[in-house]
């Protein structure tokens, strides 16, 4: 386990894999709106477990609010790749506004402009 310094976003991460299956990093937010996230995301199988994973808007929120260089990658290319981007789109400008302001103005350089 990673566990986050204390300017971290998050509090910790986990990866987990097992052999033939895909590899899935388990985060620990700190904050309400984070809890909120993993509240609402879908059940998936994990080798012998079975985690919840979060939808691609609450993917997109939590990455913004890592907000590294890395993280802006990630967003651009999970928007170019999903076929329900503009949903997505959508579905993250009504939420960002939870976000930090650092987020926030990462959100509009990386969203992706149609």
């Amino acid at each position: 386990m990673l566990v986050g310094d204390l300017d971290d976003p998050l509090a910790g991460s986990v990866r987990l894999s097992a052999p033939g299956d895909r590899t899935v990093d388990l985060v620990v937010g700190r904050h309400a709106w984070q809890g909120a996230i993993v509240e609402a995301a879908a059940p998936a199988s994990i080798g012998e477990l079975t985690l919840p994973v979060v939808r691609p808007a609450d993917l997109i929120l939590l990455k913004l609010h890592a907000g590294g260089p890395k993280d802006a990658w990630d967003i651009r290319a999970l928007l170019e790749a999903h076929e329900q981007s503009v949903a997505i789109q959508a579905a993250v400008d009504g939420a960002a506004a939870q976000l930090p302001v650092e987020s926030r103005r990462l959100w509009e350089q990386v969203r992706v402009r149609r």
